[in-house]
């Protein structure tokens, strides 16, 4: 939480209901950085896939959570 906090992601506030208590908020930097990350997730899964249509991006999906699902158990 330190650490966010230094890169001004979150800030801490005092908690209304327990005066020892600090809550954290997710200030703009950090809605700044989850959007960025977001986005780019986002072009890493769909990059490689952009050469198949909607159907045939059905098949590595379903594959690979057919492979993490396996992984939990």
């Amino acid at each position: 939480m330190d650490d966010l906090q230094n890169f001004d992601f979150v800030e801490r506030h005092p908690s209304p209901d327990d005066r020892r208590s600090r809550i954290a908020v997710l200030a703009d930097a950090g809605r700044d950085a989850l959007r960025d990350t977001d986005k780019a997730s986002r072009r890493v899964t769909d990059d490689p896939l952009a050469p198949l249509g909607a159907e045939q991006r059905k098949a590595p999906h379903t594959l690979l959570l057919r492979v993490s699902d396996r992984d939990r158990g």
